[in-house]
């Protein structure tokens, strides 16, 4: 194994043997450390013999079974024509290493100028360019063409593997995989998180079909949707997945990604999407034909793009300046165009805010004022005429401010006065003892508007009169809504003003249907924390008041709510049969269980050797209970489905049936088929 602190420590001295002819250096950060990459498989250093810029990439493994195949392999690359090689480094020298414990060869190749296709997506998303992210789409289907006409399999797509270049084209770095595909079966794909197929069993050419398609739809998408990228869907490393992690792949009609974005995109994401979903869920040897379909739409809907200016990469960087011990003379390298191969994965991620809708201004048109006192005072109506409480109350109110015409002392007039008192007396007696017959009479019967001036207090209780038999009929309807809706707040302004007998059922009719639609609310926008505080303490027959699918849908989330708090307890204690009791209760509920639980973790503590012992067994048993099919995604997402069906002594249909029975909508192709 290289010893990569020595190694470095050999260049800042200038000691490497196969540098010093080249007069080669390093490049160093602002603080002092040497620039470099690291992979899987090797690590590089940018190179050259002036400050300004990298020249050449330097590679070296970091296994000595790299070095076996390197040569080999480089050399079959570097005899490769065809459009293939405009999306390869130019100039790659095999270079003998004497010096250096754990490695014997290492690679040169000319710097490609531009950033990797993970930052040039996060710098779109930062800086809000959605055009440019179309702008990918081309170029990667330039790529996926060139790969198949060339008859070439790279085994390792992915986004930290593919540097844009300051033109738009697209150059594929880490080729350590790569080769012609009458030699597939001498190559093993990588098989990354993010851009593997699913179920596993794929081929390097499936592999590779799928991880371009991947790389295709999430470009698009992300130019359409507002899609945030989770920090655990991207981590800082080389290859984080721009969009869709393992567990949005393993069936995308099942995840919650996928629902959110459907409505945003325009008719070429939502195609694209619908490929990326057909080669999830069919068979492997499909996917191929599926991305020459990606090509072709997307070849129809699109444009080359226009050369974009990409960051330059490390400007900041400068040489590492020569020993002075250093006499030899350089010999000289032939000068090539320098085109670059890695860039940094740094970048924040960030997410676009949705849109606020534009407030629309309701303009109402107001009424127009009667200016001519005298005409309203000669219109003093005989009768009251009103639809609402509210109404009725404004309207003696008003004839209490205006008061009425002052009559002569004539025979007329005494008889109105006669009969203002009648009422008057009638009024009085009715509020003494809550006569609500009789302050119903009263009011419909017009008699109130000859008393003239009447105070407030008079005035609402023959309203709340008026009211009662509404009331009444609304409690005895058990509506809680009609009775809420009896209740004019302008009138029984206290819980005093309401009669004893209905005080406490308009409380309840009150915080039912608070709580109802709090509960609506909660469901609709999936806050899980709210709806489960609710079921909590509901108020008295609250909960048989929802409708059922929506009381069943409250007591799921409920469930769920349950079942997530339990699972972290459980994996924080390490208690390994409380989150499998746990798990079995919310893969119930939710088949999207990774929704709320980290995979990792579950992993973890279980152990995926134990989970597929266990998948085995029940499998033998016959169909997979549903409280069981967490299992199953974890086996599936662990590429070990065709090993426990070797285990459980069954053929692929069989276990296909079994799992099946349990999940109409489970990705059901099996990948031996």
């Amino acid at each position: 194994m290289l010893d990569i602190v020595a190694f470095t420590n050999a260049m800042r001295q200038g000691t490497v043997s196969f540098l010093r002819p080249l007069g080669l250096r390093p490049f160093e950060e602002a603080s002092g450390e040497i620039v470099s990459f690291h992979d899987d498989d090797a690590v590089v250093f940018p190179v050259a013999r002036s400050d300004d810029r990298p020249e050449f990439a330097l590679r070296i493994p970091l296994d000595d079974a790299s070095n076996r195949q390197w040569p080999e392999q480089y050399a079959d690359l570097a005899a490769t024509v065809g459009a293939i090689q405009a999306h390869l480094p130019a100039e790659i020298t095999i270079l003998g290493v004497e010096d250096i414990p754990g490695t014997e060869v290492a690679l040169l190749y000319d710097w490609v100028p531009g950033e990797t296709l993970t930052r040039r997506v996060t710098r779109s998303r930062i800086r809000r360019e959605r055009d440019q992210l179309y702008d990918l789409l081309w170029p990667l289907a330039d790529i996926a063409e060139a790969m198949r006409l060339g008859g070439m399999v790279h085994a390792d797509i992915a986004p930290g593997n593919i540097v844009v270049r300051p033109d738009g084209r697209m150059t594929l770095i880490d080729l350590d995989r790569m080769g012609r595909r009458e030699a597939i079966d001498a190559i093993t794909p990588r098989r990354r998180p993010g851009y593997r197929i699913p179920r596993g069993g794929g081929d390097p050419v499936e592999e590779d079909a799928f991880g371009l398609l991947v790389l295709m739809a999430s470009c698009a998408i992300l130019a359409d949707a507002p899609v945030p990228i989770d920090h655990e869907r991207a981590p800082e490393s080389s290859h984080p997945m721009l969009l869709f992690s393992s567990w949005d792949l393993m069936d995308p009609r099942r995840s919650r990604l996928v629902r959110e974005i459907e409505d945003e995109l325009t008719p070429l994401s939502k195609r694209l999407l619908d490929l990326l979903v057909d080669a999830c869920t069919g068979p492997s040897d499909r996917i191929p034909a599926l991305l020459r379909e990606a090509v072709r739409i997307t070849r129809r809907s699109v444009s080359p793009p226009d050369a974009i200016d990409a960051e330059t990469v490390g400007t900041d960087w400068h040489v590492v300046p020569a020993s002075p011990q250093e006499t030899q003379t350089p010999t000289a390298v032939p000068h090539r165009p320098a085109e670059t191969a890695f860039a940094e994965e740094h970048g924040a991620v960030m997410s676009w805010p949705k849109p606020k809708p534009l407030d629309v201004a309701q303009e109402e048109s107001a009424p127009v004022a009667d200016t001519n006192e005298g005409a309203a005072r000669a219109r003093v109506p005989e009768t009251l005429q009103w639809q609402t409480t509210t109404g009725l109350v404004d309207m003696l109110q008003g004839l209490g401010e205006r008061g009425v015409a002052i009559e002569r002392p004539t025979r007329r007039g005494r008889r109105v006065e006669q009969r203002r008192q009648a009422v008057a007396a009638e009024l009085q007696d009715a509020l003494a003892h809550n006569d609500r017959d009789a302050l119903v009479r009263l009011a419909m019967s017009g008699s109130l508007a000859e008393l003239g001036e009447s105070r407030r207090s008079d005035l609402l209780q023959v309203v709340r009169a008026l009211s009662h038999e509404a009331i009444s009929r609304a409690v005895a309807s058990d509506d809680d809504g009609a009775v809420v809706t009896a209740i004019d707040d302008t009138v029984f302004g206290r819980d005093t003003d309401l009669d004893p007998v209905f005080r406490e059922r308009v409380h309840l009719a009150r915080s039912r249907l608070r709580w109802t639609d709090t509960m609506v609310e909660a469901i609709r926008t999936g806050d899980v924390d709210t709806c489960a505080s609710l079921m909590e303490n509901p108020p008295g027959g609250a909960v048989d008041r929802l409708p059922e699918t929506v009381r069943n849908r409250a007591r799921e989330l409920v469930e769920r709510h349950d079942a997530v708090r339990d699972a972290h307890e459980f994996i924080a204690a390490g208690d390994a049969e409380g989150l499998v009791r746990a798990l079995g209760r919310l893969v119930v509920v939710s088949p999207a269980w990774t929704d709320y639980l980290d995979a990792d973790a579950v992993e973890h503590l279980l152990g995926i050797e134990q989970i597929e012992h266990h998948l085995v067994q029940r499998l033998r048993q016959g169909p997979v209970p549903q409280a069981n099919q967490w299992m199953v995604d974890m086996v599936i997402a662990a590429g070990r489905l065709p090993d426990a069906d070797r285990k459980a002594g069954l053929t692929p249909g069989e276990v296909r049936s079994r799992i099946d029975l349990q999940s109409s909508a489970r990705a059901t192709t099996h990948p031996s088929d």
